[in-house]
């Protein structure tokens, strides 16, 4: 993690994901860390008012269809 403004320290944070982009979602401190599939989704979670971490969507359940 990198703070722009230049005020903190470079952080890492251990995920056990395959990365494949950083998207940002609705413009707030939530960021998606891989693509929309039938595999489960990780999120990085950088809200200022907790410590950074990452998070676990489940896939969907069988039969159901993934929309991006």
């Amino acid at each position: 993690m990198l703070d722009l403004a230049g005020n903190a320290p470079r952080k890492s944070i251990h995920c056990r994901c395959q990365l494949t982009g950083l998207d940002r979602l609705a413009e707030g401190s939530l960021f998606r860390l891989n693509a929309v599939s039938e595999r489960p989704l990780w999120l990085l979670d950088a809200s200022p008012t907790h410590a950074a971490r990452v998070l676990f969507v489940p896939p969907p359940s069988s039969g159901r269809s993934v929309q991006q």
